[in-house]
């Protein structure tokens, strides 16, 4: 197989890929195949791979085998009538049948070529219709999971499809991700479309798995204030399992804490677009697009994490911080305000707060907030900064001795 490398735009490779199997594959003339590892070999049903190397096979052939197989799954399901409707309930719930599931969808057997094992190439396989019809079925009866996926399927009579009578396109690994991202963004083609049942769930519960696992170890990363190795390993999640919600909001966080703002952004996104009530998401977005100081967007993000909920104390404080530096005072002190009767213990909500005093005039009170904020956080850099600023403007002590407090602790970042 041929490694694509550097300075390839997999990106736009990716939509290459996906047009011109469009354009060689008219509707109707072919039936799709997508298996996310490549094999030079035929394709075999699960029957047929399960006794393929038993004696069984040359004695009975894979039809004795499949009939045996229905005569105990008919004991399970008493309304299980016609053998193709048993048949298709088997093979729906992953049971080992001579049926191997194509798509009429080229797009969607190209989802299941890229979908898991990032690490590997996968194979796009084409089956001419017309020659093959006499052991190509649909479902009569499709559940919603056969009908999203298009299913159709083959009962090859040897119990495998040699690779003399069908046409596969290899799918480079690199192009997995952005093929599936391609796929999701202009074709709503996602795992959970695709797989739109809780069966589905369970059929990619081993991706959750390896996906989670990745996950951990990025957080156990991001807590050590390792982001780039946090980064790396929620890029291995993101890969697996473009949708899920985890990985991309503990990717955002890590991006930005490496000031990588459009990341986060790009990240936050693509969470929001998979659940819309992410609060979580939609906070940090906001935070992102305030660190690029546009503080309307960030204003609108954190307007719509409030939204989803009332008690969001983070968001209100960040809000209001927001509404200060676009010289917004009553708006920011009427934030801070919530965000101090939803949490009075949290002291970044006092040093918004404090801003937008001090900023609309009134250092007293600006004074008062960074002393409860100091007292709640001894640690707090950017308080006693602040408050060796408003000493000095009304004239009292202490000043020189904040400042020095300030520099001691280094830099801290405002809002949450």
């Amino acid at each position: 197989m041929t490694t694509l490398n550097p300075p390839y735009d997999y990106p736009q490779l990716a939509e290459s890929i996906i047009q011109s199997i469009a354009a060689i594959a008219p509707a109707g003339d072919y039936i799709f195949r997508g298996e996310n590892e490549y094999r030079e070999e035929a394709v075999k049903s699960g029957l047929y791979r399960e006794y393929e190397n038993t004696p069984i096979l040359s004695e009975i052939g894979i039809d004795g085998i499949q009939e045996a197989e229905l005569a105990i799954a008919r004991q399970h399901d008493g309304n299980a009538t016609r053998e193709e409707h048993l048949l298709h309930e088997l093979q729906h719930h992953r049971g080992k049948t001579n049926l191997i599931d194509f798509s009429e969808s080229c797009l969607i057997a190209l989802f299941f070529a890229c979908d898991g094992s990032p690490n590997t190439d996968g194979r796009l396989i084409f089956l001419e219709r017309n020659t093959h019809n006499h052991i190509i079925t649909k479902p009569t009866e499709p559940s919603n999971r056969v009908a999203a996926q298009q299913s159709i399927f083959v009962s090859p009579e040897a119990g495998y499809i040699p690779m003399s009578v069908f046409t596969q396109i290899p799918i480079p690994k690199e192009v997995k991700h952005p093929i599936i991202e391609t796929l999701r963004i202009k074709h709503n083609i996602t795992g959970p479309s695709i797989y739109n049942d809780l069966h589905g769930y369970v059929t990619r519960r081993e991706l959750t798995h390896q996906t989670l696992g990745d996950v951990a170890r990025g957080i156990s990363f991001y807590n050590q204030g390792h982001y780039l190795q946090a980064i790396i390993a929620y890029d291995s999640a993101i890969r697996l399992q473009p949708e899920n919600i985890a990985a991309l909001l503990y990717s955002g966080m890590a991006h930005f804490h490496l000031n990588l703002y459009r990341e986060t952004i790009d990240l936050t996104t693509k969470a929001i677009e998979v659940n819309p009530y992410m609060k979580e998401a939609y906070n940090l977005r906001g935070r992102a697009h305030a660190a690029e100081n546009d503080h309307d967007t960030a204003i609108q993000d954190y307007g719509q994490a409030i939204n989803i909920d009332r008690s969001y104390v983070e968001a209100f404080s960040n809000r209001g911080n927001s509404f200060y530096r676009l010289d917004k005072f009553p708006e920011a002190i009427a934030d801070c305000n919530t965000a101090i009767d939803l949490d009075p213990q949290w002291a970044i909500p006092y040093v918004n707060r404090a801003a937008a005093h001090y900023y609309s005039g009134a250092p007293r009170e600006a004074l008062a907030d960074l002393d409860r904020a100091i007292d709640l956080d001894p640690n707090l850099g950017a308080a006693y900064y602040a408050r060796s600023q408003v000493r000095q403007e009304l004239d009292l002590p202490g000043s020189d001795a904040d400042l020095e407090k300030a520099l001691s602790l280094g830099q801290i970042i405002q809002g949450d």
